[in-house]
This record gives C-alpha cells, structure tokens and sequence, in this order.
C-alpha cells in the first residue's frame, strides 16, 4: 500500500488527478444504492410507526370540527338578529298611551313613532277594533284625529313621531284588539304593507244587562 502510494505522488499531476476521479467514482457507485437502501428503510418504519397515530390525529381532528359546525350552527348570527330585532321595531310603530269613554263614545289616544329613514304610511280611515271574545266583531273607527282636534296625517315623516287619538262608537266592557293593517314604509320597493294589533282593556264603560 505504502509502493502505491509512493509510486501515486511521483506521477504526473493529470495522472493523479485521473486516479482521484477513478476512486471517487468507485466509492459513489457503491455507498450511494447502501444510504438510498438505508433512507427507504428508515422512511418505511417510521410511517408505518407513526401510520394510527396520524390516523387517531386525523379522526380527532374531524370530530372536533363536526363539533365546532354544531356549536356554529346553533349560534344565530349576529347580524341576522341585528336584522330581526330592526324589524320586530319597525312593525310595532304604535303605542296606546290611554284608553277612556267621553260623549257615549270609546277614545283611544295612540303615540306612533317612525325611527326609520323612510315615511311611513298609515291608511287611518281603515283602523278598526276587534272584541277578543269575537272574532267576528268588527267594531270601525269614526275618526282619527291629532291631540288637537285636527284630522290625522296619513304619513308619519322619517324620523318624527306624533300622537293622536281614535274615536269609535261606545262598546261593552270587556278585552278587545286595536288593529292598524296597510302599514307599509315608502322606500320599500317591493310596497309590502304590514299591520300592527294592540290589546286594550275597556272597563268603564257600559255593559250588557245594565
């Protein structure tokens, strides 16, 4: 090895350079297939090692999302009750402020009150009163008027109120329902009209059999 070595340092330099090529050559064809052998071995094992652990991870990973899809299912949306609770206000404009008897006749003093940035329009001469006990009881109004006597405007303006007050001929005493159909805001495009019903209690008025 040491006559190899010897005779190796007195050859040409190209010559060297030739036998290094040659040896490295060698040691690649042989040490190369030996670590791609020995990479696929060790890959196998450890996917084979880490196969039900991936597989536990992967079903607790679906579980935890069909959970999470629930949970968000059941939640409703904020915006979505943003969007019910406007509406819930915008169609329950009327209020009853006081109800009493005055001239043999029933007055119902009402506030309405438009929060929208659209007119609401109010068909006043269809108001009406319905008794609680009979459905078919239709009692119409006579007039509505505002607090000063003078006749109610047909159109709530964006953003005001006014208060008012209906007169109907006198009733028995008893539980009944103020009923205000046909409402309907102007900007609406599709001109869908809603109505609003408020329970009253008559008691100071006359009754039957008396």
């Amino acid at each position: 090895m040491s006559s190899f070595l010897e005779n190796l340092q007195n050859k040409p330099q190209d010559t060297k350079l030739r036998i290094a090529f040659l040896i490295t050559l060698l040691a690649s064809l042989v040490l190369v297939p030996v670590w791609l052998w020995n990479a696929r071995r060790v890959s196998f094992l450890a996917g084979n090692a880490e196969s039900p652990q991936a597989q536990n991870e992967g079903i607790g990973l679906n579980d935890i999302r069909s959970e999470f899809s629930s949970a968000l299912g059941q939640i409703e949306n904020p915006v979505t009750a943003v969007d019910n609770q406007l509406k819930e206000k915008f169609s329950q404009p009327f209020n009853i402020i006081a109800v009493q008897t005055q001239d043999e006749s029933l007055v119902v003093h009402f506030s309405v009150s438009n929060s929208t940035f659209s007119d609401l329009v109010v068909p006043v001469a269809r108001v009406y009163l319905k008794s609680a006990a009979n459905a078919g009881s239709v009692i119409p109004s006579e007039k509505v008027t505002t607090d000063d006597g003078k006749n109610f405007a047909a159109v709530v303006l964006a953003g005001e109120n006014a208060n008012g007050t209906i007169y109907f001929s006198q009733v028995v005493n008893g539980a009944y329902q103020l009923v205000w159909p046909g409402l309907y805001y102007s900007a609406d495009e599709r001109g869908q009209t809603f109505e609003q019903t408020l329970d009253l209690e008559v008691i100071d008025s006359w009754s039957l059999g008396t």
